[in-house]
């Protein structure tokens, strides 16, 4: 997905454009294995969803006519819609890569001399950006993503209804950014609320305190010290166990649920077939002794 040069006509997205040969190559020969070219599902989870997302708005999965590439999706823990999906800044994750591959910073030699570095040179490149950013992934290019997602949802009925989607959440959808300590033993209300903070100043440029202040009064009422809250099977449910819940609650629902949520309202309004779904079965093993996380996220698929 890394954008091979510093111009706005530099092809990019090569992730999904990867995706669409498959696509192409699925219509050509899935007859073959008994399939029907004109009922394909694209079926993506987490990244995998984004991906599918955007393939549903991109002009290039129209392949004679009107005929599409594919028809419906499932899109599991994740849309075009969420936060992370998009790369805010490609061009500074570019520049990053040429100055570590020792290549020039400008035109059409920084996009021939990084094609000739090697893969494992490449691979071996540390990233500077700031955390809940993503450094590689789809970027508008006006080819592969022609507009911002929720511009083409909103604006472009005709394009976006043309799908039967099925789309859902896990409980639980934060855990993988939280590390294992913080998992298994919980957490101080202060780490709670610097991680918020963190979070949040990667997302909004000013009113910072303001936003986590309101978001904290927001979620309190979901987190509290009742005996109901502090209880859990039977046992000892303490402060730590709920801060982190609280943390992994709003997580959750800004970087996932809430886009999913706000995708499911869109299509529904143009789709019948269209049909969200709440994971919340409970795994004969609960890795997080004392705790409620018994759904996590990537656990619906397993």
């Amino acid at each position: 997905f890394l954008k091979p040069g510093l111009e706005d006509e530099s092809r990019s997205n090569f992730g999904l454009i990867d995706q669409i040969a498959a696509l192409l190559w699925i219509q050509d020969n899935i007859d073959k294995f008994g399939g029907d070219p004109n009922s394909v599902t694209l079926f993506g989870q987490g990244s995998g969803a984004v991906c599918a997302n955007f393939l549903m708005m991109s002009p290039m999965i129209i392949k004679e006519g009107d005929k599409l590439l594919f028809h419906r999706a499932i899109l599991m823990s994740g849309t075009a819609l969420s936060d992370w999906a998009l790369v805010k800044n490609p061009t500074h994750v570019t520049l990053q890569v040429a100055k570590a591959v020792r290549c020039p910073s400008n035109g059409k030699e920084l996009e021939e001399c990084l094609r000739k570095r090697r893969l494992e040179d490449l691979m071996d490149i540390s990233i500077s950006i700031p955390e809940y950013q993503t450094p590689f992934g789809p970027i508008i290019d006006q080819t592969v993503i022609p507009n911002y997602p929720k511009h083409i949802m909103s604006a472009y009925n005709d394009i976006f209804k043309r799908f039967e989607l099925i789309y859902g959440v896990m409980e639980v959808e934060s855990a993988h950014l939280l590390n294992t300590v913080a998992m298994a033993a919980g957490m101080l209300q202060e780490e709670t609320n610097s991680e918020l903070r963190k979070y949040f100043e990667t997302k909004f440029e000013a009113n910072v305190g303001f936003i986590l202040a309101h978001t904290l009064s927001a979620y309190s009422r979901f987190v509290g010290t009742d005996n109901k809250l502090n209880s859990y099977d039977g046992q000892s449910y303490d402060s730590a166990f709920l801060n982190r819940d609280y943390l992994l609650n709003i997580l959750s629902d800004v970087r996932t649920v809430a886009p999913v949520t706000l995708m499911a309202k869109l299509h529904s309004a143009l789709n019948l077939n269209s049909y969200f779904y709440v994971f919340g079965h409970k795994t004969a093993s609960n890795y997080y002794y004392v705790s409620k996380i018994c759904y996590i996220h990537t656990v619906d698929f397993l």
